[in-house]
């Protein structure tokens, strides 16, 4: 039996959530990620929790699907957060009942991240979901172990890390580290393949992330190797942006290829 995965937002942005429930549906998705602020200045995102109308039809499309939101992201742990300035989203989350926050920590100044995260992490509770910091390495929060000391200084019991495929592998973490992690300290992980040659200009980093990674199976990350370092069960997203072929396939095709690439990359 071939596992379940969720359809995460970078994959078709910016389609609409409404649209990404009909394409999972269709292709063969159980879940969908949405973003529900934007990460940057400008930055497209899903305007759930400023437009009722649009809430309502997504909810009714969540209905008729049967396709499930399982995680939220639009928080940056930065100098410029404020405790509360998420807090409709999460009512938002809960409606749509999401089970995990994904934030990213870029504050150089660790104490307040850890204050920012635990804070988050206590809003959060209120509507029984977690909150997953997501370390990367042109982030502040770069690596595992950085994270790792976030969520255990915060010490929440709904904190927890997102492992990207590519960002683990960016930041030289094997499989052997990746079994090794703390039981129960992980979220989910997000599945897709880079090439092997690590960039080392910072730029170069964010243009694979954002737009440019590669269906599993296509590239140099041990993609079966470090999905089976992970707990049994963990939740698993497909995360493969890349304009290049969106432009060229269209969304729905290249969200079934990511589908159908991970599929065979992890078959026995």
């Amino acid at each position: 039996m071939r596992r379940e995965f969720t359809l995460s937002y970078l994959t078709t942005a910016p389609l609409e959530a409404g649209d990404v429930l009909l394409l999972a549906e269709k292709v063969g998705y159980c879940a969908i990620g949405v973003r529900l602020a934007p990460l940057l200045p400008g930055g497209h995102f899903s305007p759930l929790s400023e437009n009722p109308v649009l809430l309502r039809q997504t909810l009714a499309r969540m209905k008729d699907t049967g396709v499930k939101v399982f995680d939220v992201d639009g928080v940056r742990l930065d100098q410029a957060f404020r405790r509360g300035s998420f807090d409709r989203q999460l009512g938002v989350a809960a409606e749509l009942g999401a089970k995990v926050v994904t934030v990213i920590g870029d504050d150089p100044d660790e104490e307040r991240t850890v204050d920012s995260f635990a804070e988050l992490c206590d809003a959060a509770a209120v509507y029984d979901l977690a909150v997953t910091l997501e370390f990367m390495p042109y982030s502040v929060t770069s690596n595992f172990n950085s994270a790792l000391h976030i969520v255990r200084h915060a010490q929440r019991p709904n904190a927890r890390i997102l492992l990207d495929l590519l960002h683990a592998n960016r930041s030289h973490m094997s499989c052997e580290d990746i079994a090794a992690t703390p039981p129960g300290c992980l979220s989910h992980a997000q599945l897709c393949d880079a090439p092997a040659e690590i960039p080392t200009i910072r730029e170069e980093l964010i243009h694979t992330a954002r737009y440019a990674r590669l269906l599993p199976g296509t590239g140099g990350i041990n993609v079966r190797g470090m999905t089976e370092a992970l707990p049994d069960n963990l939740p698993l997203s497909i995360e493969i942006p890349n304009t290049e072929q969106v432009a060229l396939l269209g969304t729905e095709e290249w969200a079934r290829r990511c589908l159908l690439a991970t599929q065979q990359a992890l078959e026995t």
